[in-house]
């Protein structure tokens, strides 16, 4: 009976997932060139400043948009996986997160999950992201709680590359969460035809101790 009643409050915290993609902020340097292209040269030296100026920011762009290729081929090559996987009380993008502090009483989790080595498909001037998410909610004895397979589908067809991306699953509870929790997410890279999984236990019993120990 025990068991039984630990299993239903298990069952109950899960709670709607949800996704969310970002793209790469701009840059400072970005702003300073656009204020510089905008800003009006004194009378007289228009055209001097336009043939010694106008150079500059075209071949910086260039060398951006060449950055930008040579990060898609690094990651269309490489290894799919995780760069990060932390639970957060709060999250609001990309890197954007206020990680949870041990011991502190906790109705609601939520998960970041950053991956890396995503592959991109280029399509003329299309860029295009296609990724499935498995996400799974454990007890310590392995069962499955809540979560599905395929929950999630991230599709993503821009003009601009998407550099970094991230999802997110938020955990809800009526009252502080008292028992460790394992929690599985499966990513499918379509694109690369690749998958990769991350278990992780949440120690909400730690007292101190590492809050999140992958399994």
């Amino acid at each position: 009976m025990r068991e039984r009643l630990r299993f239903v409050c298990l069952a109950a915290i899960v709670s709607a997932l949800t996704v969310t993609i970002m793209e790469a902020a701009v840059t400072e340097n970005a702003q300073a060139e656009s204020q510089l292209l905008i800003s009006e040269p004194a009378p007289g030296e228009k055209e001097h400043r336009e043939s010694r100026e106008a150079p500059g920011p075209a071949a910086k762009t260039d060398e951006v948009e060449q950055l930008k290729q040579k990060i898609l081929d690094i990651q269309n090559k490489g290894k799919l996986g995780f760069r990060k996987v932390v639970p957060c009380s709060s999250v609001e993008g990309y890197g954007l997160y206020a990680p949870l502090k041990p011991d502190e009483p906790a109705t609601r989790v939520i998960f970041y999950f950053e991956p890396q080595n995503v592959s991109t498909l280029i399509t003329g001037d299309r860029y295009v992201i296609d990724l499935t998410v498995s996400l799974f909610i454990l007890d310590t004895a392995g069962k499955v709680v809540g979560g599905k397979e395929n929950m999630l589908k991230i599709s993503r067809v821009s003009h601009s590359p998407v550099l970094d991306l991230f999802y997110k699953m938020d955990l809800k509870a009526r009252e502080p969460l008292s028992q460790d929790l394992i929690v599985r997410t499966v990513l499918r890279d379509n694109i690369k035809n690749e998958t990769v999984s991350a278990t992780y236990r949440l120690n909400v019993r730690s007292k101190g101790q590492k809050l999140l120990d992958r399994i």
